[in-house]
């Protein structure tokens, strides 16, 4: 079992049961969620706070859109994927369309993997 040890983590997830199930998720590999933001908004204020090695997104958040925040993630070099229940690209701006996503429900670890695969551990 490929683990996350020392791995920060941003989740940023409206559904609390979904939210929830991720940090236990994360936790039992061994990483650790120093955020768990329900918006965009919330996740922003998170990253001026908290250390993070890598975020997972869900792209519709109650209350806005994650697209101002993948651009943040971008500009400062943080890796990040998408975890969605659309499975249609176009859901998401042209210039975020090729980045990391999954599709909901996930395995644990196919997301270990994916997590893994951006942070150059696999």
């Amino acid at each position: 079992m490929s683990s996350l040890d020392g791995v920060r983590v941003l989740i940023v997830e409206d559904n609390f049961i979904v939210a929830d199930s991720l940090k236990m998720l994360i936790d039992s590999y061994g990483g650790t969620v120093t955020a768990l933001a329900p918006s965009a908004a919330a996740a922003l204020e998170a990253l001026d706070s908290a250390a993070i090695d890598v975020a997972i997104l869900d792209i519709h958040l109650a209350g806005g859109k994650v697209d101002p925040l993948a651009d943040r993630l971008v500009s400062e070099g943080v890796p990040f994927l998408f975890l969605t229940g659309y499975r249609d690209k176009s859901v998401l701006p042209e210039h975020l369309q090729g980045f990391a996503r999954l599709g909901k429900p996930v395995e644990g670890d196919k997301l270990v993997a994916a997590i893994r695969g951006l942070l150059g551990r696999e």
